[in-house]
């Protein structure tokens, strides 16, 4: 019932089920049992924002479930889309390729179907947009095969821009028709709030993306999923961006603090270059403060990747920021690290 509730959207009921169940299956000495409750934990966590230490308790759930496939599958779908927030494409793309996406009629469907969105997500962050309607295109075929589109909430949005990135309107407008059709009469929350992001999209060139793209944003928030909500916020202040700059600076100033909040780098990184586009720059919310020995905020961000293997470059252009700031950046950390290069950096440096 928790498994269920989480691929829908019923989050709440997902977390009393798990309490409940994790704790009858404990008590009843069912260790299999335990093993799908803290995998479907994971997702949990994920989708309601609980991020902090989550990618070590997945990874940590990986090597304890490694001959468990139907277990692994699963948690690294969540790893994928921690690395895909901070910006780690490479990351994020080879944990994708581990939940059946390269076969998803073989594979677990929710789990398939959605790493190919992450994949495709992760191809459309690489401008591969060709390869990208391959990757939704696969899921698309399990989704219609099996009716299943109450299972698409990841993979519907990606489609849609997969399709208009190739001058596919037609797919795309079918994409959503069809998810309209497919959950009519179902109680799929988390789906229906994907459908409006979808519809939001078709939207833009007409002009009327921004309503559309708010009933999204709400839709997400009342499910208590930040991140989802943030990312649909943001695109409803770049609908209203030339129209009322005000509107735009006062949405965008809510993601920004969503997104630093989740530690979703990349996505804050971006929509805080687009409030300072428009005269909104904004300051942390804590205001300056000395971090001591202690990495700031920035620095981190820098930190985690410099250990994914990023170089400067690429971190300068993820971070949208100058790559003489992240050497000033990079040396500070090192120092107060009391390191020489980035080969000494380890992942415990971050703890």
């Amino acid at each position: 019932m928790a498994d269920a509730c989480v691929w829908l959207g019923h989050l709440e009921p997902a977390a009393r089920f798990l309490r409940d169940g994790l704790r009858l299956a404990e008590e009843n000495g069912a260790p299999f049992l335990v093993s799908t409750g803290r995998t479907t934990e994971a997702r949990l966590d994920w989708l309601t924002g609980r991020w902090a230490g989550l990618a070590v308790r997945t990874r940590a759930l990986v090597e304890e479930y490694r001959d468990l496939t139907s277990m692994t599958s699963e948690l690294e779908l969540v790893l994928g889309w921690l690395a895909a927030a901070e910006g780690n494409w490479a990351d994020a793309g080879e944990h994708f390729a581990r939940t059946g996406a390269d076969t998803p009629e073989d594979a677990i469907t929710p789990v398939a179907v959605a790493g190919c969105a992450g994949t495709a997500a992760c191809l459309m962050a690489g401008r591969a947009h060709t390869e990208a309607v391959a990757a939704v295109e696969r899921a698309l075929a399990v989704v219609r095969g099996k009716d299943a589109w109450t299972w698409a909430a990841d993979l519907a949005p990606v489609a849609v821009d997969a399709y208009l990135a190739t001058d596919r309107a037609d797919d795309a407008a079918r994409v959503v028709e069809e998810l309209a059709a497919g959950i009519t009469g179902r109680d799929a929350p988390l789906a229906t709030a994907a459908l409006a992001r979808c519809r939001g999209t078709l939207a833009r060139e007409r002009g009327e993306a921004a309503d559309w793209f708010r009933e999204a944003a709400a839709g997400y928030a009342s499910l208590n999923t930040p991140y989802f909500a943030a990312l649909a916020t943001e695109q409803a202040a770049a609908c209203v961006a030339s129209s009322a700059p005000a509107e735009a600076v006062a949405l965008l100033s809510g993601v920004v603090d969503a997104f630093d909040d989740l530690g979703a780098v990349l996505d804050a990184a971006r929509s805080r270059r687009a409030l300072r586009n428009l005269g909104g720059g904004k300051s942390p919310r804590r205001g300056r403060r000395c971090y001591g020995k202690n990495l700031s905020p920035r620095e981190r961000e820098v930190a985690r990747m410099l250990v994914a293997g990023l170089t400067n470059k690429e971190v300068a252009e993820r971070l949208f920021l100058s790559p003489r700031t992240i050497e000033q950046h990079v040396a500070r950390l090192f120092r107060k690290l009391g390191i020489n290069s980035r080969t000494q950096l380890r992942p415990h440096h971050l703890d």
